[in-house]
């Protein structure tokens, strides 16, 4: 059990992220650390560059919502 901890606090350290973000994505703690970290990346952004990060992220969430639809 000890090795299994040791690999997952090492991939949350590389990856420089909680360990609650890969072991519990869905609670509403870990939802707000991601609003928060999006706010942050977005945040000294100009318009334009705002624009395409929302048209990429409007594009993923589509490819996304397709490929769940085809899997059920």
């Amino acid at each position: 059990t000890e090795m299994r901890v040791s690999t997952l606090i090492r991939i949350a350290e590389a990856l420089q992220i909680s360990t609650d973000v890969l072991l519990r994505p869905n609670i509403p703690q870990v939802n707000s650390m991601y609003q928060t970290e999006m706010q942050e990346l977005i945040g000294d952004c100009s318009p334009a560059e705002m624009e395409s990060i929302f048209k990429i992220v409007r594009e993923m969430k589509s490819v996304l919502h397709t490929r769940q639809d085809s899997e059920t």
